[in-house]
């Protein structure tokens, strides 16, 4: 297969024809994908052990196919469900963020060498992107770094700062 990286989104948000969030490929016959989570709160949508499960099938698929030893990177995954769809206060921007930070431990440091880039220690996930910088759209407000009018930093803008800042040393080695 001539793919030098592999790229995937670990959004968890609802898949139903038809309906709010994810909508059902075109060519597919199935009404629901994997993740339907009705009724809402759904505090899956920013579950870690749900993106482990993802990541960890997608690198078997790519071991299957003998694509193991390719970079995997995670290029766009954030929060995007209100706090009231996730089952929290409103005002509470610790969940987002604890979300967040707790994601960039496990892409950082969960390794697998059954599956794993041999070339990277056995991570599963080379690099990744958090969503969003600055996205002026109706999701969750805590999930952006800057206030896309006044360019301000946010509190979830700081938490990456600060988390970037702890862990340059890892975060500049490179895999490949």
């Amino acid at each position: 297969m001539p793919v030098d990286i592999w790229n995937v989104h670990t959004f968890i948000i609802r898949e139903q024809a038809k309906g709010w969030g994810a909508d059902i490929p075109p060519g597919f016959d199935d009404l629901s994908g994997e993740y339907i989570f009705d009724p809402l709160p759904d505090p899956e949508h920013i579950s870690i052990e749900l993106i482990d499960e993802q990541i960890r099938r997608f690198r078997t698929w790519m071991k299957e196919r003998g694509q193991q030893q390719k970079p995997l990177i995670v290029t766009e995954y954030g929060v995007l469900y209100h706090n009231s769809m996730l089952g929290v206060p409103n005002e509470d921007d610790q969940t987002v963020i604890d979300f967040m930070t707790d994601s960039f431990d496990y892409f950082l440091r969960t390794a697998d060498c059954e599956i794993g880039y041999a070339a990277d220690d056995c991570r599963l996930v080379q690099r990744w992107l958090w969503f969003s910088l600055d996205f002026k759209e109706d999701f969750n407000i805590y999930g952006k770094m800057f206030d896309p009018d006044t360019k301000e930093i946010m509190k979830t803008g700081r938490a990456f700062r600060d988390y970037s800042l702890q862990n340059l040393t890892e975060l500049s080695k490179k895999p490949y």
